[in-house]
């Protein structure tokens, strides 16, 4: 079964709104040695880095167990889920309804899906990068609460 329309809308907007505070610590961590400063930034920054974790590992499942991309692989399921209501004999309300939702999908969601997809697989790359940049640098990763006040304070 497809999910609604609003969890694969939360999804990709979550998955959209990740991005920036993202990349803001990757820069802050690339210039300063440290992470986001003060406790909301610092709490927005790991959030952030678990929903891109989410999307990377999702797109990994998703391309191996269907070899779509995350927007394909639901649209996919919206047209299973209109193929089963067939099979089953539904009403001709949940087909339509079914039907609605699939169209809706590919008018909007879908495509918000596949843009968090892609940016989280380039921002995660950049972290690739910049964690290589990092160890190679500094020798290591600051700690996330950091002694004697290297990062902030």
């Amino acid at each position: 079964m497809s999910e609604s329309l609003a969890v694969t809308t939360a999804k990709a907007t979550l998955g959209i709104a990740a991005q920036p505070v993202a990349l803001a610590s990757l820069f802050t961590l690339t210039t300063t040695g440290c992470g986001l400063p003060g406790e909301l930034a610092g709490t927005l920054e790991g959030l952030a880095y678990t929903v891109i974790a989410g999307f990377v590992l999702g797109s990994l499942y998703t391309r191996v167990t269907t070899g779509l991309g995350m927007g394909a692989a639901e649209l996919e399921a919206a047209a299973a889920e209109m193929e089963q209501l067939e099979q089953i004999g539904a009403t001709e309300q949940k087909k339509a309804f079914s039907a609605q939702k699939a169209e809706d999908l590919a008018n909007g969601p879908a495509g918000l899906l596949d843009a968090a997809e892609r940016a989280s697989l380039v921002t995660a790359a950049v972290a690739v990068v910049v964690v290589g940049f990092q160890l190679a640098v500094n020798g290591g990763l600051p700690s996330a609460v950091p002694n004697g006040g290297v990062c902030w304070s």
